[in-house]
């Protein structure tokens, strides 16, 4: 099982309202960084090594096919967040936010030797 599937649960069970610490600086600062990121190599910067990316249509991909993915796309991810909304945990975060390509993204942050990366991000497609 993937480290990232056993946190989410954990931290849902303690997600009440107060629990919750401000977004700082560089948290957000990672979030912008990835999404802005102009290919491959600069965004699995920001993701990590055993990352779960699960996109709408269900395809789950590691962090090197996703990257692949990219390769093969015309340059990096870039997303508008609508929406936001981010609760963070000590060194823990969850983020989701409204994609432009509609639906709901969620995602878990962690933080590794100092700095934020992305190690779930699951895109689900909801209805209004």
């Amino acid at each position: 099982m993937h480290r990232a599937f056993a946190v989410v649960p954990f931290l849902l069970a303690f997600s009440a309202p107060g629990h919750a610490q401000a977004p700082t600086n560089d948290l957000r600062a990672a979030f912008e960084s990835l999404a802005a990121a102009p290919d491959a190599d600069e965004w699995g910067r920001f993701v990590t090594d055993d990352a779960v990316i699960v996109h709408a249509d269900g395809e789950v991909h590691t962090k090197r096919r996703e990257m692949d993915e990219i390769r093969k796309s015309s340059g990096g991810p870039v997303r508008k967040a609508k929406g936001e909304e981010v609760h963070v945990y000590g060194t823990t975060a969850i983020r989701r936010f409204e994609p432009p390509t509609g639906g709901v993204e969620s995602q878990v942050w962690l933080q590794q030797d100092g700095k934020w990366r992305m190690a779930l991000s699951q895109h689900t497609p909801a209805k209004k």
